[in-house]
């Protein structure tokens, strides 16, 4: 099979576009292995708060472990080790900004925005749509697939930290003032 891919990517004029050895790919599969266990093993460690609903923080710490462990899969320059130092570095920084966040909420809307009031008691609110981004279709579609009602029925419908619609049919007066201060 290597001479076959060889000799095809020697017809191509393409050197090593489809296969050099099996050096790489064995330390590819081995990397795989290593590497995917050791990330199950840190998720396990660090906690449910590094797979829930994503906050910018886990966006940017997703998309830099994806980043990493591709590095560590294919590139051979990057170890395993520095690779899982570098996944185990960026799960403690998220750690550590959840602590600090629990510790201190005022920070929390810094690294999380907090939400965004959307509808009130049957009106858009036009101007925090448009800074968001958010067309009534896109309301009336929350509303559908929440509430299952109308949207007379619906008290608020607000926009979350992760990106997500909450849609709050019933509210307590309590309640109700905890919304109104995420009015813009």
């Amino acid at each position: 099979m290597s001479d076959f891919l060889i000799n095809l990517q020697t017809e191509m004029r393409a050197p090593n576009l489809l296969f050099e050895s099996w050096t790489p790919v064995i330390r590819i599969f081995f990397a795989t292995i290593i590497t995917f266990v050791l990330l199950l093993a840190c998720l396990r460690i660090f906690g449910n708060r590094s797979v829930s609903n994503i906050s910018i923080q886990d966006v940017i710490t997703s998309f830099t472990i994806g980043s990493t462990i591709s590095s560590t899969l294919i590139l051979k320059e990057v170890t395993i080790v520095n690779g899982f130092l570098a996944i185990v570095l960026l799960l403690f920084l998220q750690f550590l900004i959840s602590k600090i966040i629990s510790k201190w909420p005022i920070l929390s809307n810094y690294i999380n925005p907090p939400p965004k009031v959307l509808f009130l008691k049957g009106d858009f609110l036009e101007h925090t749509m448009k800074k968001s981004r958010v067309t009534k279709e896109n309301i009336y579609s929350a509303i559908r697939s929440q509430a299952r009602c109308s949207s007379d029925k619906v008290f608020a419908v607000l926009l979350e930290s992760n990106g997500n619609f909450s849609v709050v049919t019933e509210v307590s007066p309590g309640y109700e003032e905890e919304i109104l201060k995420y009015v813009n």
